[in-house]
């Protein structure tokens, strides 16, 4: 299910409160952000983090967490306003299968590659061997 998404979004602020909301609101996220506090607390420290004046800040981990946890919700309008505030083309988000696909194929040339460099190893210690005999 895709969030709708707004046409225009202020500033930064705006955006991450966006995503906070599809991703489940502000008590789902900061639990998830941050499991280690109790919830009142965690819901506190995001709501600081989400107005632009107060000291608190999210990081840069945190942030891309919260853009992670709004693509499950299906809300990819904080990505897309970062590409259009830095001067990207939006994108459509990539489809799991083509990506899982794709690790499949890598991997198994990994292992072939593997494979072939054990026989090389082989091939070098069997011809030490015979140079000692």
């Amino acid at each position: 299910m895709t969030q709708q998404e707004s046409l225009f979004y202020e500033d930064v602020y705006d955006v991450l409160k966006a995503m906070v909301q599809a991703a489940g609101g502000t008590k789902a996220i900061a639990s998830r952000l941050w499991p280690h506090k109790p919830i009142a607390e965690a819901q506190r420290e995001l709501l600081d983090a989400l107005n632009r004046d107060r000291p608190r800040k999210l990081d840069p981990e945190e942030t891309l967490a919260i853009m992670r946890f709004s693509r499950e919700a299906g809300f990819h309008g904080g990505k897309h306003w970062i590409d259009a505030d830095i001067g990207y083309q939006p994108t459509a988000p990539a489809d799991p299968k083509i990506e899982r696909d794709r690790l499949a194929d890598e991997l198994a040339r990994a292992a072939d590659n593997f494979k072939n460099l054990q026989r090389a190893v082989e091939r070098m210690a069997a011809l030490r061997a015979v140079e000692k005999a």
